[in-house]
């Protein structure tokens, strides 16, 4: 019976299926530069029992909040269910259920369109401004499968169009295949196609363009304010060398589209809210916060807080975002272990990666003290985090109640795990095993145990011993400390590959 139900083509629950799908984003400069968004669903009842409701993920309010939401079910407008009957808290207040006023038969088809706008929120960065906009990470409507032990959410198409409409003004760089492209009513009009493992973004502004051409890779500027070509040369080059050095080290760039080779090109683009500040992505310097690069993980692009307009783009602080950004660009996306709590192994992946392109061979002593200051700064951070808890639970009380569990500072702490990998299976051997990672998972994500096992292909080692000490253990192990924690000078050269 039980492989009966695994092979039936038709799924045994209230399932459905996305037969195609398109969604419109329209830039308004006036009143208020602002997103139109419109998406749409051709649906069907696919399964053998009936749907009573759908739900839908809306862009998180913190990043992309949605405003004056309208939603409509074959040309009728429908209202969401009160928030409190949601009963999917693993998704966030971002979803919401559509319930219908009688249930979806087997084979029934339905249209779906919802549609809001996506304005600046008063104290938060935006992703829109009236000199353009960008739409990246969960910017848009997506349909959340339904829940029972043999409901499915399937899809029917392979590909889907991203249709754009910008003023004349601007230029346009969005993730897919142009199918279209015109100009009507002083406004661009843009049709890209899309396919179904696609994260669409896009980044569109009133822009002034620079290229810089070097064997390997274009390098293309888009600034608010034109920059010298001297300039723009001089920067380009040196994120060309950049790009090698995370070549050399990694492979080839990871992307999805095209597994074997670096990319063709990369847009260093800044943000057209520049001063505001998105993502934070850590900081190569432990005593800076991170909050610098506005970087959102866009596949071949880097987007820039540091007003390379304004400062300049041979400026070191210029140079350390955009190394810091391409390290998001070369080493994908880690996942969580678990949904909670979320694992914290990868935090300070990218830093630990920026870090090393810095540290090629001959400079172990800029290597010590870069460890030595994210120890100092663990430390910090652990004393902070104690201080406030003496806050929460006064000595007196200590007796009555239990005790708050101590907790590494997580991202300090990755950092240094990093380094130490380096240190117990050298540097060779730990890049391509993040390299193996990121093109064995690097679409679905990957966590502490891929590279674990990636790591003990790579050396033929048992890793098990090393991982529980560091990532299961509260605290820095001991003997790490020793080499480094005395004015970042190690007891050995521990800075240099092992064969």
């Amino acid at each position: 019976m039980l492989a009966f139900l695994i092979s039936c083509a038709v799924p045994f629950g209230p399932s459905y299926t996305i037969e195609k799908q398109s969604l419109k984003v329209h830039f308004v400069a006036h009143p208020e530069a602002h997103l139109e968004i419109e998406a749409h669903f051709e649906l069907m009842a696919s399964g053998t029992q009936p749907v009573y409701a759908i739900e839908i993920k809306l862009p998180d309010e913190r990043s992309f909040p949605a405003q004056n939401l309208h939603t409509s079910l074959d040309g009728r407008e429908v209202s969401f269910a009160p928030q409190e009957t949601f009963s999917n808290p693993s998704l966030g207040v971002d979803s919401r259920r559509i319930r219908f006023d009688s249930p979806w038969r087997p084979k029934e088809r339905h249209t779906l369109i919802v549609q809001y706008a996506a304005a600046p929120s008063s104290g938060m960065p935006s992703p829109v401004h009236a000199a353009g906009f960008f739409a990246g990470g969960n910017w848009y409507p997506t349909l959340v499968p339904p829940k029972g032990a043999f409901a499915k959410l399937a899809m029917e198409f392979n590909k889907w169009d991203l249709e754009i409409h910008v003023p004349e003004s601007f230029l346009v760089h969005a993730r897919g295949r142009v199918r279209n492209s015109k100009i009507e009513n002083g406004e661009i009009a843009l049709r890209v196609q899309q396919r179904v493992d696609d994260i669409p973004f896009i980044v569109a502004g009133q822009y002034r363009e620079q290229v810089v051409s070097s064997p390997k890779n274009q390098i293309i500027f888009w600034t608010l304010q034109p920059l010298a070509a001297d300039a723009a040369r001089e920067a380009g080059m040196q994120i060309a060398y950049v790009t090698a050095a995370y070549e050399r080290m990694f492979g080839a760039r990871f992307d999805p589209r095209n597994k074997s080779k670096g990319p063709a090109t990369i847009w260093i683009v800044e943000c057209p809210s520049a001063g505001e500040r998105s993502i934070p992505t850590g900081s190569l310097n432990a005593n800076e916060p991170g909050d610098r690069a506005c970087n959102i993980s866009l596949p071949d692009t880097v987007l820039m807080t540091s007003l390379p307009s304004a400062n300049g783009v041979t400026n070191k602080s210029f140079h350390q975002d955009v190394n810091l950004a391409l390290a998001y660009l070369w080493l994908g996306h880690p996942a969580p272990l678990n949904p909670a709590p979320a694992d914290f192994v990868f935090d300070g992946l990218y830093v630990y990666a920026a870090h090393a392109v810095l540290d090629e061979p001959g400079a172990a002593n800029l290597r010590n003290k870069f460890i030595a200051a994210y120890l100092a700064a663990y430390d910090k951070k652990l004393q902070q985090q104690e201080e406030q808890t003496k806050t929460i639970q006064p000595p007196a009380a200590s007796h009555t109640s239990s005790p708050i569990p101590r907790r590494d500072p997580p991202f300090e702490k990755s950092v240094l795990f990093f380094l130490a990998l380096e240190d117990q299976y050298g540097r060779a051997h730990l890049h391509r095993a993040i390299a193996r990672v990121i093109y064995a998972l690097g679409e679905q994500g990957y966590n502490r145990n891929d590279l674990r096992s990636a790591l003990e292909s790579e050396t033929k080692q048992d890793a098990a011993v090393f991982f529980r000490s560091w990532l299961d253990e509260f605290g820095i192990p001991k003997n790490f400390r020793a080499r480094y924690e005395s004015n970042g000078t190690p007891a050995g050269d521990f800075s240099k590959e092992k064969p």
